[in-house]
């Protein structure tokens, strides 16, 4: 239920930021990099799930709003990289799919043993690092520097909620 309303928001999502023009494009940028990396969590989470015999084989058809709508990687690269015999094939078509040098590293510890967790954490520092540099490259009167400016304060919401467990 939480994928499909999630695949649902994010079509609408992705064709309001595409009604928005070209002036919206740090924005489809921002919501591109967070639904390539969810995608891309996908398809290494059912890879995983069937390695560990949590899946008996992989779904068969590709289905509607199985990935988020609005990233980069395009939905048949994804089933691509799905398909693969091995691991590390998988994450070679994830990493060319992406086109995204910073996340060449994590992708690859991935193919050599890593964890979801730790690779979900690295696309999500890489996300908010290039949200942030907006603040130094982005254009100062278009919607750069409110992007970066609400990316940092999630990052603190986030860093003082961990404090707060942690301190709990």
């Amino acid at each position: 239920l939480e994928h499909t309303l999630t695949a649902r928001h994010a079509l609408r999502l992705e064709q309001g930021l595409h009604a928005a023009g070209p002036d919206a494009e740090p924005l489809r940028e921002l919501v591109a990099r967070e639904h390539d990396a969810v995608n891309l969590l996908i398809v290494l989470r059912l890879r995983f799930a069937l390695q560990l015999d949590e899946l008996s084989e992989l779904p068969t058809a590709p289905a509607p709003g199985r990935f988020l709508a609005g990233g980069r990687i395009e939905a048949e690269a994804l089933e691509t990289a799905l398909r693969q015999p091995t691991r590390a094939e998988a994450v070679a078509k994830l990493v060319e799919a992406a086109r995204r040098e910073e996340w060449r590293a994590p992708l690859e510890r991935i193919a050599g043993g890593g964890d979801l967790p730790t690779l979900q954490r690295e696309l999500e520092v890489s996300r908010v690092r290039w949200a942030v540099g907006l603040f130094l490259r982005g254009d100062p009167l278009g919607l750069d520097i409110p992007i970066a400016y609400t990316v940092s304060k999630e990052n603190e919401v986030r860093n003082l909620r961990l404090l707060g467990g942690g301190a709990a």
